[in-house]
């Protein structure tokens, strides 16, 4: 009984955490965006900048906020500051996959009924 209670919070927890993808998006829609998601931009210099979702705002033609510069070697260092818009020329948002949600929970509802009458069965034998 405590084996299926487990995994039926495993699989509501898997829920809630839901699929996220990256999206590239025009710089209109970037701008245009009323809540402020997570956000991936490439610079005109080849600069890749992590915005935190509701970390940043645009004024005019600059995103000013906090985020992290992401560097060659795979790290991040913490920036606060400005980038102008026109240097940016690749908008990536972070958004939630309903499909990819739904089809992992059901993925995980079939493997708990699967395992759960295979360790039920086991037990009755």
């Amino acid at each position: 009984m405590k084996k299926i209670i487990i995994s039926i919070t495993v699989a509501s927890l898997l829920n809630l955490a839901g699929c996220f993808s990256m999206t590239e998006i025009s710089k209109e829609e970037f701008i245009s965006r009323e809540n402020k998601d997570a956000a991936l931009l490439l610079t005109n210099k080849m600069e890749s900048y992590q915005l935190e979702q509701g970390l940043y705002i645009i004024k005019a033609d600059t995103i000013y906020g906090k985020g992290s510069k992401l560097l060659d070697d795979g790290t991040k260092q913490p920036i606060s500051g400005s980038i102008p818009l026109n240097d940016v020329i690749v908008f990536n948002v972070e958004e939630t996959d309903l499909l990819g949600t739904i089809l992992l929970t059901l993925g995980v509802a079939v493997i708990t009924v699967f395992f759960g009458l295979m360790i039920y069965g086991g037990i009755n034998d």
